[in-house]
C-alpha cells in the first residue's frame, strides 16, 4: 500500500507567515515580471479561496509586478491567502516548508527554481509552454496546464489538494528525474 504524503518538515518557516500544518502551501520563485504568469495564479487562487480556505500562497522573489498583483490581491480580498516573501537566500528551506512548487510562466527556458523544487521531492504544477511537456511527463513527473488557463491552473490545484498519494507520487518521481537527466549541479 502507497503511503500519503508526509508533512513537509519545515513548519519555522510556515510559522514566519501564521501558517500551521493544515494549511497546504503552494509556492512559485521567480522574477514579479510578466513572462513569469503570477497574475493567471492569483486568479487561480481566487478562483479557489472560499472552496479551500485551507489554501496559501507563497511569492518568492522581486520585480516590476510586485505593486500591480498586490493590487490585483487586495481588490480580491485575498491577502489572507497570499504572501509575497520577497527575496529570500534560504529558497531550499521554504520549498521544503511547502506541499506544492507552481510555476505559471507564459514562457520559460529551463528554470532553475523548477529544478530545486524537483531536486527537494516537491510536486510540480506547470505551464506547458517552451518543451516543458518534453522533459516532464503529465501526472507522472509534474502536472502539465496549458498557459495562461486559469481554470486549468485552479483544477491543477484542486488535484494535487484531493491526491495525496498521487501527489507524493510525482514528487518522488520528479526527484527521480532530476538526479538522473537534470541534475542542477551537473547542468
Amino acid at each position: 500500500p502507497k503511503e500519503t504524503v508526509p508533512v513537509r518538515p519545515n513548519l519555522e518557516i510556515r510559522k514566519q507567515f501564521g501558517w500551521d500544518e493544515d494549511h497546504f502551501v503552494l509556492v512559485v520563485v521567480g522574477r514579479l515580471e510578466t513572462q513569469k504568469g503570477h497574475t493567471y495564479l492569483v486568479d487561480a487562487i481566487h478562483e479557489l479561496a472560499s472552496e479551500i480556505p485551507q489554501l496559501r500562497c507563497l511569492i518568492v522573489g522581486e520585480g516590476r509586478l510586485k505593486e500591480p498583483l498586490m493590487a490585483q490581491i487586495e481588490s480580491y480580498g485575498i491577502t489572507e491567502q497570499i504572501h509575497f516573501a520577497g527575496f529570500r537566500d534560504d529558497v531550499t528551506a521554504v520549498l521544503e516548508a511547502c506541499d506544492l512548487f507552481c510555476l505559471p510562466s507564459i514562457t520559460e527556458g529551463l528554470p532553475f527554481a523548477l529544478l530545486e523544487a524537483c531536486a527537494q521531492g516537491l510536486p510540480s504544477l506547470v505551464s506547458d509552454v517552451d518543451g516543458m511537456g518534453e522533459l516532464f511527463t503529465h501526472k507522472e513527473t509534474t502536472y502539465l496546464v496549458p498557459s495562461t488557463d486559469i481554470p486549468a491552473l485552479a483544477d491543477g490545484i484542486r488535484w494535487f489538494i484531493q491526491h495525496p498519494v498521487e501527489r507524493a507520487d510525482i514528487g518522488n518521481s520528479a526527484y527521480q528525474l532530476v538526479e538522473t537527466k537534470l541534475n542542477p549541479d551537473t547542468m
